[in-house]
C-alpha cells in the first residue's frame, strides 16, 4: 500500500480479481486515491495556467495588430532618409519607420535609428 503512488491505479485494478474483497484492497485504495486526486487537480492548473497564458499572447499579439502609424508627406525612412511617400514601408516595434526595400539591408532586430535590440 505504501507503494501506491508509484502505480498504474487502474492497471492494478484491472489485475485484481473480481471476487477479491474490497477491505483487502482498502489500504492501497486510500493511498492511490488522494494521490489520484491531487494529480487530477495539478493537470488541473496547469492547463488553466497555460490557457491564462496563450490568451495573454493572443491580447498582446491584437494590441500589436491593432497599433497604426501615421505617415504623412513629411516622413522619412530611418535608412535612406528619403520620403516615405507612397511606397511600402516597414514598421519597427518602437514605430520607427523605413522603405520595405531598406529594410533587408539592415538588422530587422535593431532600429536603425536609436540602435534599440528587438527580441
Amino acid at each position: 500500500a505504501r507503494h501506491a503512488k508509484a502505480l498504474n491505479g487502474t492497471a492494478v485494478l484491472n489485475l485484481i480479481p473480481a471476487s477479491t474483497p474490497l477491505v483487502k484492497v482498502m489500504d492501497f485504495l486510500s493511498q492511490l486515491l488522494p494521490h489520484s486526486a491531487h494529480e487530477v487537480r495539478e493537470k488541473t492548473l496547469a492547463r488553466n495556467l497555460s490557457n491564462i497564458y496563450n490568451l495573454q499572447v493572443q491580447c498582446e499579439r491584437v494590441d500589436k495588430y491593432s497599433e497604426s502609424v501615421e505617415i504623412d508627406t513629411k516622413t522619412t525612412c530611418g535608412v535612406c532618409r528619403k520620403r516615405i511617400d507612397t511606397n511600402i514601408f516597414a514598421v519597427y516595434p518602437n514605430g520607427s519607420v523605413v522603405h520595405f526595400a531598406c529594410g533587408p539591408n539592415v538588422n530587422m532586430h535593431v532600429d536603425p535609428i536609436s540602435g534599440e535590440i528587438f527580441g
